[in-house]
């Protein structure tokens, strides 16, 4: 995981027209061979945040993310971690993981999703870093950003987790997609603007 760029905004009044619409099966998404997630979950004790898509109605502002970053194929999913939620550690299978949720995204069925790499993942921070609220990815930790701070990481492959053992709710931005020659051009300038 290494930041990117920063984009500054007035989205935090959006967040809260955010609703838990996007679910699947844990399982089916992140597990490997020999290990149900599901139950390392309860083992750990641990809520898994919660997730919704960007309604471009209400949020008009985060969802100009999707055409600011030059990806193609954008899913924007806001991920919410109140206190004691987390996601443990894992690595996504993108896009056959999602592509339930994405029109227009066909995944073949003999295509084995944990081994395309051809999309990329990107987390937006959507408030400044409070006490107790992390990112990880491998061996590296996070824990301390600003609004608008973005992380790109290599999902299909690294193990990363998140989560929040301090008293404020953590949202961040989850963007995936297709790399372009617009990405390469958005990941080399340091700040960026949506209104």
């Amino acid at each position: 995981m290494y930041h990117l760029t920063q984009v500054l905004g007035n989205w935090q009044h959006e967040l809260e027209y955010f609703v838990p619409n996007y679910e699947r099966n844990y399982t089916f998404g992140t597990a490997k061979k020999g290990k149900n997630w599901n139950n390392t979950l309860a083992s750990y004790g641990a809520k898994k945040c919660l997730r919704g898509f960007v309604d471009p109605e209400k949020m008009p502002v985060l969802e100009k993310f999707r055409y600011l970053t030059g990806l193609e194929d954008v899913q924007l999913a806001i991920l919410k971690y109140p206190t004691g939620f987390s996601l443990p550690i894992h690595v996504d299978h993108v896009p056959g993981s999602d592509h339930r949720d994405r029109s227009g995204i066909d995944v073949g069925k003999d295509m084995d999703p944990g081994v395309n790499t051809d999309y990329t993942r990107l987390i937006v921070a959507l408030e400044d870093h409070m006490p107790g609220q992390f990112m990880q990815q491998r061996n590296f930790m996070i824990n301390s950003w600003k609004a608008g701070d973005v992380w790109q990481y290599q999902a299909v492959t690294d193990l990363h987790s998140a989560g929040n053992a301090g008293p404020h709710t953590r949202y961040s931005l989850r963007i995936t997609g297709k790399p372009t020659t617009a990405f390469e051009k958005f990941c080399k300038k340091e700040l960026h603007h949506v209104s």
